[in-house]
C-alpha cells in the first residue's frame, strides 16, 4: 500500500472501534445503509453476519479498501458449450 493511500486511510478511520456497524461504515463511506447491507450481502466489502446483525471489522475494510482502489471487477463469462452428439 503506498504512504499516501495508508495515511488517507488511516485518518478516515481514526478513532473508530475495531468492530463497526453498517451505521459506522455508512458514515466513515458517506453511503447510506442500504449500500452497506448490499455491498456486504454481495461480497463487495468484508463483514460478518451474526443472526441478523452485520459487523465489519475495521482493519479489514481498511485492507479492501487500500487493495481495491479503482480495481476492475473480473467479469463472469460463461465456458458452457453444447456438444454435438454423433450417434
Amino acid at each position: 500500500m503506498s504512504g499516501e493511500r495508508e495515511q488517507a486511510l488511516d485518518a478516515l478511520f481514526a478513532g473508530r472501534p475495531d468492530v463497526l456497524s453498517v451505521e459506522d461504515v455508512a458514515e466513515v463511506l458517506n453511503v447510506t445503509r442500504t449500500n452497506v447491507y448490499a455491498w456486504l450481502r454481495d461480497g463487495v466489502i468484508p463483514g460478518y453476519k451474526l443472526g441478523t446483525t452485520w459487523r465489519v471489522l475495521r482493519d479489514e475494510l481498511k485492507a479492501t479498501m487500500a487493495t481495491g482502489a479503482n480495481a476492475q471487477r473480473p467479469r463472469i463469462v460463461s465456458t458452457h458449450t453444447e456438444e454435438s452428439k454423433d450417434s
